[in-house]
């Protein structure tokens, strides 16, 4: 078939563009690991979670709450 050849370059061309897809993306996750590393070493740690309320227990009366410190 006079197909044939078209076919099998067009084939060609897709497992090039797809081999360049996947070097690309595994060039993008090793530098987004190197960025988090570098990051973590010279950016300071994140402030400690402080919890915004303060806890609450039960009084000796049923309605009641009481704040704990």
């Amino acid at each position: 078939m006079q197909y044939e050849p078209t076919i099998e370059e067009l084939r060609h061309k897709y497992e090039v563009a797809m081999k360049e897809k996947m070097l690309v993306r595994l060039e993008k996750e090793r530098l987004q690991a190197r960025t988090e590393a570098l990051e973590a070493q010279v950016l300071p740690p994140p402030p400690p979670y402080i919890r915004p309320f303060p806890s609450l227990t039960l009084c000796t009366k049923k309605e009641d709450l009481c704040v704990s410190s």
